[in-house]
């Protein structure tokens, strides 16, 4: 049974700071009594190495997140 979220954060990514995503990240993570997923998107950063989030989220028992990339920057739409 698929588990209904109360709450969704989005967070927007473009050319991210590692450890500016972290604190992002830390602040949501740390949100009790309430069920829900983080979505990450990124907009075709030219720079990017998502390759630490499996195991940010390991280590936080989270996983109701999801990464979404575009391949290239759509621009504002």
């Amino acid at each position: 049974m698929k588990e209904n979220f109360q709450v969704s954060v989005i967070v927007a990514i473009y050319n991210s700071d590692a450890e500016a995503l972290k604190k992002t990240l830390d602040s949501i993570v740390i949100q009790k009594g309430i069920a829900w997923e983080v979505i990450l998107t990124d907009d075709g950063s030219q720079q990017k190495d998502f390759s630490w989030l499996p195991a940010y989220f390991d280590n936080h028992r989270i996983q109701n997140y999801r990464l979404l990339e575009n391949p290239e920057n759509m621009g504002t739409i």
